[in-house]
């Protein structure tokens, strides 16, 4: 019979060794993904090209993880979501429809936002769109 400070010692042992390699398997992040992507457009609700919007993106995990959030597909930024959200700034530059991206590293999942963009003049405090 193994003395019990040795079994102890293995059955610890033991228990990393499966947490490593679940860990290895099945990643925290791997289930994790983004759930919404959202456009704040100005106060009419509409979008103007050289104004400013923020893009918010939910994810389903509170562990830190980047997004990558793209217009088409040109890369508008990337950010750190903490607190469930990550968030850039959006400054559209042509007029038409655009399918803005949200992309969670890792997770293999997107989500998709369509809006559409109209001539815009930036006043400063406000963007009027024409």
């Amino acid at each position: 019979m193994m003395p019990w400070h040795l079994h102890r010692l293995v059955m610890v042992a033991t228990a990393l060794a499966a947490a490593c390699i679940i860990g290895a398997v099945n990643p925290a992040s791997a289930g994790a993904a983004t759930t919404s992507l959202a456009a704040a457009p100005g106060p009419e609700g509409t979008f103007g090209t050289n104004c400013t919007y923020t893009l918010t993106a939910q994810v389903d995990t509170a562990s830190p993880v980047m997004v990558h959030f793209y217009d088409e597909t040109s890369l508008i930024g990337s950010a750190t979501a903490r607190v469930l959200a990550a968030t850039v700034e959006w400054t559209p530059t042509s007029t038409g429809e655009h399918q803005l991206r949200a992309y969670q590293e890792g997770s293999g999942h997107s989500e998709f936002l369509t809006v559409d963009v109209r001539q815009g003049l930036d006043l400063g405090s406000s963007c009027l769109v024409l």
